[in-house]
């Protein structure tokens, strides 16, 4: 397209289309004001897809079409832009052109100011080769819903209608249970008092899991296919926040940022999404879409697909998508974003001062990727940003939740982080801050370990006394029905149809690309041992992970049989441990030492472990396990390898690389401060 072409919008609707007309098309990159006439180009019969085309004037147009998809709750957005090229005069047999990239920078779809029509904006970038960035304005009325699409609301109405006071609050209530958990709530799930539980971690293998959700369906009349009672699940990917018994034990988002491909953090969520439905789970908390820009963050690390907020974006709405195809709603938080703070929210109020403009730029970058990828449901974070609200926590500000709603244009399901941790409780009593947060939005409560009869009676009695009014009650009810009824839409799979060595070789080839080498100095990669050289595994680690480390030292002494193993079972090794591990030190020829970073604490005691064994100039390679921040406590003389995170296939991709069967691919995402340089 040339720098002063306009663009010429055509509406192209349903089968529906007569009820569909345009009023006006406005091309701002000329300022030349065009009337057009609809017609029709879909032949849909559910109302769900509008065809916006536009195209250039001249011997050789180009068709910009813009898809628009309609969403279970009725909203309309851009979900594909593409270009055609119009060459309808070439001679027969010639081989038409590429379509031409076409970056849309921005879109959006909004009520016009009398509400009479809809108005899409379509935003093109600049190519960069001196075409100028032009921009349309479509003004047209969308029809009333037909009866197909206006019956499950209608329906939901009606059943809102007839829920009692106490079956609206517990539709809203959440709360951890275990497998043995179930007879103690019987009563409350039965007569909806409760909405849903969150699986307690590595309590459940896939079989009870779906056995435990089918109980509770039956308790409600429902069944897993049309659920009733929600079951959702806290599974990141990774060794941390992770169910680890239902199902493969994938490298989790920082391994999938350093990997670098979105598409492939898309497939892992797809299997993790699967592997969840089948064992009955309706809704995954994640993926965590926090940038983690600051190194010293105590809670996120790893957990984060990086610190660029637009490719964690990038991978972020990949995971959205990925979930939701794999059969589970995928649920990104933390909002307004948890990447930048110094505190951890399950121990203390974190606050961010932060410009909204800043705020735009950075944190909000991933939750408006996941919005426009289709996310259903947002967490929120116990975290006060002072810029859009200077006395409550997110979790609590209407104003925060009315940014989100209104200027993000978010009308799903937002979910409270856990209402048990301290960012909360310690300022608010486990009743009042249950109040306040479906009173300024939140439309499910995590209520984590407080007595959840005790929250729903203070909840009602707030109702009753007019403090939280009931339409705040009704609007969040509404819309947990809505993806209720969108979740009973999905295929439940079956868990003996799972392709678990699929995921596994899924897992072992997210490992292999993201092992990242982050230095090294003096040539040490790939190890060259003969088989009289001594070597030595020093892994340090916090106890809880004994399995990936005992891999770790099985794959190397299946490459190199002269090899002692040291393992210290505490991030603080003790002065004896020290000692033992210098020995050990003195006897070898070369060491590998595994360090292991978690929040944001030097841990001293390791650092002055590893200078000891440096200081006696044998070939060291170090192994950040986890967050690969520790590499900063690194001397200067040593290689460093990240492996994002003590799962197996970690340690198999991080002894392949050492022993150079396999080159390091990864980069690392996120910046060392003060650190060694990446190669």
């Amino acid at each position: 397209m040339g720098p002063s072409l306009p663009l010429v919008i055509i509406l192209a609707a349903a089968s529906w289309a007569a009820d569909a007309k345009p009023v006006s098309t406005i091309v701002l990159s000329s300022g030349r004001v065009i009337e057009t006439s609809a017609t029709v180009e879909s032949d849909g019969s559910d109302a769900s897809a509008l065809v916006v085309a536009a195209q250039t004037p001249g011997p050789a147009p180009q068709r910009l079409e813009a898809s628009l998809t309609r969403d279970a709750e009725g909203r309309y957005k851009v979900s594909a832009v593409r270009v055609r090229e119009q060459n309808k005069d070439l001679p027969e047999g010639s081989k038409l052109p590429e379509p031409p990239a076409f970056k849309i920078e921005d879109s959006s779809l909004s009520p016009s100011s009398d509400g009479t029509s809809m108005i899409l904006r379509l935003a093109r970038k600049a190519a960069g080769n001196g075409e100028s960035p032009s921009s349309a304005v479509l003004v047209f009325k969308l029809p009333a819903p037909s009866q197909d699409s206006a019956e499950p609301e209608a329906r939901r109405l009606a059943r809102l209608k007839s829920m009692s006071l106490g079956e609206k609050i517990g539709t809203l209530l959440m709360k951890p249970l275990g497998p043995d958990d179930l007879d103690a709530h019987a009563d409350d799930i039965v007569s909806g008092r409760l909405g849903g539980a969150l699986l307690k971690w590595d309590k459940f293998t896939p079989e009870q899991a779906r056995e435990f959700s089918e109980r509770t369906q039956k308790m409600r009349g429902a069944s897993l296919q049309k659920p009733d009672f929600l079951i959702s699940a806290d599974h990141e990917g990774g060794p941390l926040f992770t169910q680890g018994k239902l199902g493969a034990r994938s490298p989790g988002n920082m391994a999938l940022g350093a990997a670098g491909s979105p598409e492939l953090s898309g497939s892992a969520a797809r299997s993790a999404g699967r592997e969840l439905a089948a064992a009955g789970v309706h809704i995954n908390f994640g993926p965590v879409a926090d940038a983690n820009t600051n190194p010293n963050n105590p809670i996120i690390g790893l957990r984060s697909f990086g610190e660029d907020p637009q490719k964690v974006a990038e991978h972020v709405a990949a995971a959205v998508r990925g979930y939701s195809e794999g059969g589970v709603v995928a649920v990104p938080k933390h909002f307004p974003g948890h990447g930048d703070t110094e505190k951890d929210s399950h121990t203390s109020l974190p606050v961010v001062r932060k410009s909204v403009s800043e705020l735009e730029k950075a944190e909000f970058v991933a939750f408006r990727a996941a919005i426009d990828a289709g996310a259903q449901s947002i967490m929120t974070a116990h975290i006060l940003f002072p810029s859009l609200d200077e006395e409550y926590p997110a979790t609590l500000s209407k104003k925060v939740i009315g940014y989100l709603r209104e200027k993000m244009g978010f009308n799903g399901v937002l979910v409270s982080d856990s209402m048990d941790m301290e960012a909360i409780s310690k300022r608010y009593g486990a009743v009042d801050a249950s109040v306040r947060a479906l009173d300024a939005g939140v439309d499910i409560l995590l209520i984590g370990k407080q007595d959840s009869r005790e929250i729903h009676r203070g909840i009602t009695e707030a109702a009753e006394s007019g403090r939280l009014p009931i339409s705040r009650l009704d609007e969040a009810v509404l819309r947990v029905l809505r993806m209720k009824d969108s979740i009973g839409e999905r295929r439940v799979p079956e868990i003996k149809d799972l392709d678990r060595s699929a995921a596994e070789r899924q897992a072992d080839e997210i490992a292999e690309r993201a092992v990242t080498l982050v230095r090294d100095p003096r040539g040490l990669i790939p190890l060259k041992l003969g088989s009289e050289t001594k070597a030595a595994l020093i892994a340090i680690h916090n106890g809880n992970f004994a399995a990936p480390l005992t891999e770790l030292a099985d794959q190397i002494r299946r490459r190199h049989s002269n090899l002692s193993v040291l393992m210290i079972g505490q991030v603080r090794p003790k002065p004896e441990d020290a000692e033992s591990a210098l020995a050990l030190a003195r006897e070898t020829d070369l060491l590998i030492i595994g360090t292991f970073g978690w929040g944001t604490a030097e841990y001293v005691e390791q650092t002055r472990l590893v200078e000891a064994v440096a200081s006696l100039g044998k070939p060291v390679v170090i192994v950040s396990l986890m967050n690969p921040y520790d590499a900063r406590y690194v001397p200067p003389t040593a290689t460093v390898l990240s492996a994002y995170g003590l799962t197996q296939p970690a340690m198999r991709a991080v002894a392949r690389v050492i022993f150079g069967e396999i080159p390091a691919k990864g980069r690392s995402p996120v910046t060392i401060p003060g650190g060694p340089v990446q190669l």
